[in-house]
């Protein structure tokens, strides 16, 4: 039986090595965050465009509204916002919840992660970096979205109940609306501004403002909670990412200490590098290359 003496120490390193188990935590939180920015995305964008559908099409972000005196009374003109505004708070949550679920089904199929681990794609790991990349970035686009609506809508919110709209006549070409609004009628919610139209009550059937009741601009509200709620997911998505990589959650740190060795005369020498022995965690392998050379590793803080 061979045996050898080890020596002094003569260096000492450090590797990572992947974890045989993952906690499932990690997978739980990622993909259930990563679900509620798809559901919340799809919700702000499908509400904002059933809203523009009531409107023909129209941008209420940005809208101008103006009174103007005509024939004794008032006018009241309103110039939408343009469409790209819109669009651009409607592209970014349905992109964004594609990609949210096209990574939590990458997470999903990778499984817990680890050597261990019986997931259909192996190393989940290698996803991590990616993932944060692509969250960091999607979460910047959503913050502009977010941002252009809540602050978009709340002008014309400010516009709408902050001035008293009396007029006659009708408008030309649906840019004018007959529309009596007493500020004291109105009341802010946490999201905007909402209108009692048992107060206000358009004259014209055909003016861009006549659609606005109730029950319509509730979906406004909703499109603007939804918004927030998708930043609020993308946010927890980038921080668990970010904790995954920080905390090395799928590899675990290993010391490599390398001993001089002195051999007996009457040891055999290993003829491949191999493993002679197991014990509390730490290993010895012996290199043929360097006869007097054998490595010591172990999982840092044994």
């Amino acid at each position: 039986m061979s045996s050898r003496t080890a020596g002094p120490l003569v260096d000492r390193s450090f590797r990572l090595v992947e974890n045989q188990n993952i906690s499932k935590s990690w997978l739980y939180t990622q993909t259930f965050f990563y679900f509620c920015a798809a559901l919340a995305g799809f919700a702000c964008a499908y509400t904002l465009r059933t809203f523009r559908n009531i409107f023909s099409d129209s941008c209420l972000i940005n809208i101008e509204i103006a009174r103007n005196s005509k024939n004794g009374g008032s006018e009241v003109q309103a110039v939408y916002g343009p469409t790209t505004q819109c669009d651009y708070c409607e592209f970014v949550p349905v992109m964004a919840s594609i990609a949210a679920l096209v990574f939590a089904m990458f997470f999903i199929m990778g499984g817990r992660g680890g050597k261990g681990s019986p997931g259909f794609l192996p190393s989940p790991w290698r996803i991590v970096v990616p993932a944060l990349v692509f969250n960091v970035v999607a979460l910047g686009f959503v913050i502009s979205s977010t941002t252009i609506l809540h602050n978009g809508l709340q002008r014309f919110c400010d516009q709408l109940l902050g001035k008293q709209l009396e007029m006659s006549g009708t408008g030309n070409n649906g840019t004018t609306t007959d529309i009596s609004v007493n500020p004291q009628h109105g009341f802010r919610t946490l999201t905007g501004c909402r209108v009692d139209l048992n107060e206000t009550v358009p004259a014209d059937q055909h003016s861009p403002l006549h659609a606005i009741t109730p029950s319509n601009y509730a979906l406004l509200e909703i499109s603007q909670i939804a918004s927030w709620c998708n930043v609020i997911s993308w946010v927890m998505c980038v921080s668990i990412t970010f904790l995954r990589f920080l905390c090395l959650a799928d590899f675990r740190l290993v010391r490599f200490d390398f001993l001089l060795v002195t051999p007996e005369a009457d040891v055999e020498k290993p003829d491949s590098s191999s493993t002679m022995r197991t014990a509390h965690g730490e290993s010895t392998e012996f290199f043929p290359a360097h006869e007097r050379l054998e490595v010591n590793h172990q999982e840092d803080g044994n």
